[in-house]
């Protein structure tokens, strides 16, 4: 039921975008379609009704256009849904980004410098945590890159507590 209440908030989203005639090609992606994005890639068992199809191509289509556009977080959100709905390139594209951006050092492992902020989409556990999660369905083979994600992680609990339950519990998975 949560699943296709998602489906239809998104139309609704989408429907609002061409009642007050926004223009589509546009960047009209926001956090929340990203989420439901990725949200949705974990049940693909369960298809789309007819009905919201539109609107769940429509924002696909936005993400593998402005992925660019987002922090890290909603770039491994993105890579994560597209790679699960079978786009090879887009998640390539993201990967490849990813590493020419990411620092490396022996004691800190792999990890962004970023500007982190209140929202969920800017917290940094739960960031490395994901960018984890999408550098092991991306790369599962590729265990020295793993490793040196999770160093970063675990030399951050080293240095602090996680801060939320919610980022304990990213951190874990």
């Amino acid at each position: 039921k949560a699943i296709t209440y998602m489906d239809y908030r998104v139309k609704e989203d989408y429907e609002y975008l061409i009642r007050n005639k926004i223009v589509l090609d546009k960047n009209n992606l926001g956090y929340d379609q990203i989420q439901y994005l990725y949200a949705r890639s974990y049940f693909l068992s369960l298809s789309v009704p007819n009905d919201c199809k539109a609107a769940f191509e429509y924002y696909k289509k936005l993400s593998q256009k402005y992925w660019v556009d987002f922090n890290r977080y909603c770039q491994g959100m993105i890579g994560l849904a597209l790679l699960r709905y079978d786009d090879g390139k887009t998640p390539a594209e993201i990967l490849k980004s990813l590493q020419e951006r990411a620092l490396l050092s022996d004691e800190m492992g792999m990890y962004w410098k970023d500007n982190y902020g209140y929202y969920w989409w800017e917290a940094p556990i739960e960031t490395q945590a994901l960018m984890i999660e999408f550098y092991s369905e991306m790369n599962p083979k590729d265990i020295g890159v793993l490793n040196n994600l999770k160093t970063w992680l675990l030399k951050s609990k080293q240095t602090q507590d996680f801060g939320t339950t919610k980022a304990t519990a990213d951190a874990c998975f």
